[in-house]
């Protein structure tokens, strides 16, 4: 169980380490609302989300912004 813990970090870490030169943000909310509006109009899973943010707590700010802008 600890390897596949440490094979889920690593893959996460792995995952910002591409994701982030590309959408050349610091914090996971500004990364996650550029790749919102680089897919205008387009599904996106929250995994895809999880991925691009670098952080477990994607949906929080997903929903934060719900309430906040509607």
């Amino acid at each position: 169980m600890r390897a596949l813990v440490e094979m889920s970090h690593d893959s996460k870490e792995l995952a910002l380490f591409h994701v982030k030169p590309l959408l050349a943000f610091d914090s996971a909310a500004e990364r996650i609302l550029a790749y919102l509006q680089m897919f205008l109009g387009q599904e996106i899973e929250g995994e895809e989300l999880e991925v691009v943010s670098g952080i477990s707590e994607y949906a929080r700010r997903v929903r934060e912004w719900r309430v906040e802008f509607g």
